[in-house]
């Protein structure tokens, strides 16, 4: 959930955006409400230098299956996606990008469930 919140605080606090993400704020749900109410905590050195870490690593990956598709591979597979939301966001051709969620977050409720295969334990 902390790496959804950074992407959904990504969305609300920095400027320019890194990485465009509109799924990010509904997929965390009510935890947007401290972000919306108490920004400042958000925003500390540590927290900004954190959320760019982490905006910047899946903006690099995400350019890079770009280019990977380009260059003809046909499928992709996020393994213990947690909260991912590129599945949902149309980063690969359609039907090509697959996304394996652990039992845990499989039973958090999600807005988000097509291309979603939920792991056995």
């Amino acid at each position: 959930m902390r790496v959804a919140l950074r992407r959904a605080a990504h969305q609300l606090l920095d400027h320019p955006r890194v990485l465009g993400d509109p799924l990010a704020v509904p997929m965390v749900g009510d935890a947007i409400d401290e972000l919306r109410t108490n920004p400042a905590r958000h925003q500390s050195g540590i927290a900004r230098r954190v959320r760019s870490f982490m905006v910047a690593r899946g903006r690099y990956a995400e350019d890079e299956l770009a280019a990977s598709v380009l260059r003809g591979v046909r499928q992709y597979l996020i393994l213990g996606a947690g909260l991912d939301t590129s599945a949902h966001r149309g980063v690969a051709a359609p039907g090509n990008l697959r996304v394996i969620r652990s039992p845990e977050r499989s039973q958090r409720p999600s807005p988000l469930n097509a291309n979603t295969v939920n792991s056995p334990r």
